[in-house]
């Protein structure tokens, strides 16, 4: 991988986690207890808790910096 993928990957990473922390305060649902697949956020305890990330975001633009 280039140089220059490298700051797009912690970028991206950055969006994960502030999503993932979004979906822990809809959720009710500590971050370490939540896992994420195909852009869906899941507890691990409680399958029927999830979240997509388009719901997170809500048809809103994603606005933060990373």
């Amino acid at each position: 991988m280039s140089h220059g993928a490298r700051p797009l990957r912690n970028a991206a990473a950055e969006a994960r986690l502030i999503l993932v922390e979004a979906a822990s305060r809809q959720l009710g649902v500590p971050v370490e207890r939540l896992t994420v697949a195909d852009g869906v956020v899941t507890a691990r305890d409680d399958p029927t808790k999830s979240v997509g990330y388009g719901a997170l975001i809500g048809g809103k633009h994603f606005n933060a910096r990373v």
